[in-house]
């Protein structure tokens, strides 16, 4: 009986860290090649405020590049519809869209992270047109 059961806990462990460990099968081999520490800072860069951290720590990274620039757009928009929403708060509309801009932006922040930390490039509508023209070479 006792051997039933450790042949069971066994197994058991066995299927819990084949399903802990993702998948290749839904895996493109471009999304293997990229490093965990690329994927992991191109993440943090949307975090509001670090999106300088891949574009600085890893200038020859395309991924980290790409994650980077288009997280410092996001900032850079959010921050001018911010300012609006203040003038707006002056004439009482400020704040729906402030709550809307804010909204929209966390959106953006966690799609574009969780698609980073999966080695993905997600392209952002109008915001990775806008960070694909920006070049931050010496």
């Amino acid at each position: 009986m006792q051997e039933e059961q450790k042949q069971t806990v066994g197994g058991n462990l066995k299927e819990q860290i084949s399903q802990a460990i993702p998948s290749d099968r839904n895996t493109t081999p471009e999304q293997m090649a990229i490093p965990k520490g690329e994927k992991t800072l191109a993440a943090l860069g949307y975090v509001t405020g670090l999106c300088v951290l891949p574009l600085a720590l890893k200038p020859k990274s395309e991924f980290c590049q790409f994650h980077g620039k288009q997280s410092l757009v996001i900032m850079l928009l959010f921050f001018v519809l911010s300012l609006i929403t203040v003038l707006g708060n002056m004439i009482g509309v400020g704040r729906f869209f402030g709550f809307l801009f804010s909204l929209v932006q966390l959106i953006l922040i966690v799609m574009g992270a969780l698609n980073a930390s999966q080695g993905k490039k997600w392209e952002i509508p109008f915001i990775a047109q806008v960070a694909k023209k920006w070049s931050f070479e010496d």
